[in-house]
């Protein structure tokens, strides 16, 4: 019996552990504010994906945007309101902003195949990608995947390359591919922890971040198509030092480099200026 009330003490200090590890992952995302300004939903593998469509009739390319992790389609605004000569795509990636947000895999390889399924039900066969952080990391894995459908690639301070990511310790031990991160994925996907804190994006950290590994390098080699890579040497969490390896596994890359207070937050830095990087890069052929 006492052995028992050990086992269970010490399995209730370990998920208090967890969760002091997960703390800025416990509350709604800054990024929340204005989820009421669009209510398009679409049905993709029996999940429901938030998603806002914007079609001009006169032009037929599409620019599909992938937001950061913890983000929604709204991180965005700013840029496209901006851009007037496209049909725009954003949504919220599933797991994230009002997209259904089931236990299931998060990985990269998951997030790019939602991709594909809401390009089809919409029937968009081509498309320029622009992705931050993780939706950058996931734009690549989807132009390695499904080269057909991408036209360009637009990066900001992408995340998915093994080691980039600058965790604090020992907290980075947790997002590392092993034993920790699985027992960070199963104890986040508990419904008592989903009850608890409802909206944790605990699950959805360890399971992206498990993906971060040599399949990414992989995928990186892959690409063949026009890029654009945004960094700051400012960037706390993706660190600056490896856009030299995106570079030299990239064959077709333009790199720009933003002030250092620009941080992690590329896209929402300099907005106009950002802007009309991007549609320059866009437009050109």
């Amino acid at each position: 019996m006492r052995n028992r009330l050990m086992i269970i003490a010490f399995s209730v200090i370990f998920i208090f552990l967890v969760i002091l590890l997960l703390s800025g992952y416990l509350l709604p995302s800054n990024h929340s504010t204005n989820l009421s300004e669009s209510n398009d939903f679409i049905e993709i593998n029996g999940f429901k994906i938030h998603f806002n469509y914007k079609i001009n009739l006169e032009k037929t390319e599409t620019i599909v945007f992938l937001h950061s992790f913890g983000g929604n389609l709204h991180m965005w605004d700013s840029i496209i309101n901006n851009i007037k000569n496209y049909n725009i795509l954003t949504y919220d990636m599933i797991g994230f902003g009002k997209s259904d947000k089931p236990i299931i895999n998060y990985s990269l390889d998951t997030q790019a195949f939602y991709l594909k399924l809401l390009l089809e039900k919409l029937g968009i066969e081509e498309c320029h990608l622009i992705g931050s952080s993780m939706g950058a990391s996931t734009a690549v894995y989807f132009c390695a995947k499904y080269p057909n459908s991408v036209k360009k690639l637009v990066l900001l301070a992408p995340s998915g390359f093994p080691g980039s990511m600058n965790h604090r310790f020992p907290g980075n031990l947790f997002y590392k591919p092993g034993i920790l991160n699985k027992l960070g994925q199963y104890f986040t996907a508990n419904i008592l922890f989903r009850i608890m804190f409802p909206h944790s994006l605990g699950y959805q950290a360890f399971s992206v971040t498990a993906s971060y590994d040599s399949s990414y390098i992989s995928a990186l080699t892959k690409i063949v198509k026009p890029v654009l890579l945004f960094w700051s040497k400012g960037d706390n969490r993706s660190l600056f030092e490896y856009s030299d390896k995106y570079r030299a596994l990239l064959k077709n890359c333009r790199f720009v480099i933003k002030p250092e207070i620009a941080g992690h937050n590329i896209h929402s830095f300099d907005v106009k200026k950002l802007t009309v990087e991007i549609v320059n890069f866009l437009s050109n052929n």
